[in-house]
């Protein structure tokens, strides 16, 4: 008999496996994305009917199969179902992107403590309360420093000094994960973007702002927002390779912005 474990666990991804089972990738404090088969799962009298979905954490139990990477579910109890999801669309917009965007990032057997208590957070926060793009944006910001891709926002990726005075000539560079500063910005830059003080200050913030709770909702102006928008767009390409349709449609319609919205508002470029 496989050794048994227990784990607090999110839904990232479900998928059938046949008639009655699924598969569902799951976000893990102690070991990343666990991905296990949910045997008879649709199956009228099953125990696990209800106790998951995208959105839940849940209190996981499996047969470890080190072997083969897919873990056998034994038991599944929802310990947060968070219903708001079922009332607010533009939280179940938000909550789509962000399995996805976790189900990226996580690695598998690999502690992700800080990656799983931001994920807990962020949802909290979107069921109670319709999400918006401010959300999206620093859910963005954290999740991918808290897997290890933060963008360099203290001092300048080219020469390395943190005196960082915005006077119009800041640069942000995705090939190098970080601003370049004014100094710096005078010669030519390949990849590089241009990038406002104001847009700058807000990054920061975000970065600087623990919870969800804290970001204001009448903080940055559109164009910041969409100045801020590109720059991650930029940023996640170059670093994660993401295939661009989901963050476009999230982008869209957490900012009810449209088609025509200045370059960087998430198109699938």
């Amino acid at each position: 008999m496989n050794p048994t474990d227990v784990q607090p666990a999110i839904p990232l991804r479900i998928r059938p496996y046949s008639r009655t089972s699924h598969i569902v990738a799951w976000l893990t404090p102690g070991n990343g994305r666990l991905v296990t088969l949910m045997k008879g799962s649709c199956r009228a009298r099953s125990s696990f009917l209800g106790q998951y979905d995208l959105g839940y954490t849940c209190e996981l139990v499996y047969y470890r199969r080190e072997r083969f990477g897919l873990h056998l579910a034994r038991e599944c109890a929802a310990v947060k179902a968070r219903p708001g999801f079922r009332c607010f669309w533009k939280s179940a917009v938000w909550l789509s992107y962000a399995s996805f965007l976790l189900d990226r990032l996580a690695v598998e057997s690999h502690c992700q403590p800080e990656l799983f208590r931001l994920a807990e957070s962020a949802m909290d926060h979107a069921s109670a309360r319709p999400a918006n793009i401010n959300l999206a944006l620093w859910f963005e910001l954290h999740a991918i420093s808290a897997a290890g891709f933060r963008p360099r926002l203290d001092s300048c990726c080219a020469c390395g000094s943190d005196s960082l005075q915005p006077d119009g000539r800041l640069l942000f560079s995705p090939r190098n994960g970080g601003i370049i500063c004014a100094e710096c910005a005078r010669r030519p830059q390949d990849d590089s973007m241009p990038l406002s003080a104001a847009t700058f200050s807000v990054l920061r913030s975000w970065l600087r702002l623990d919870s969800p709770q804290e970001h204001a909702a009448d903080g940055p102006s559109p164009r910041q927002i969409y100045e801020a928008s590109a720059l991650i767009k930029r940023f996640m390409d170059y670093h994660l390779d993401m295939p661009p349709e989901n963050r476009y449609a999230c982008i869209q319609l957490l900012g009810s912005g449209p088609i025509s919205s200045p370059p960087g508002w998430g198109e699938p470029s």
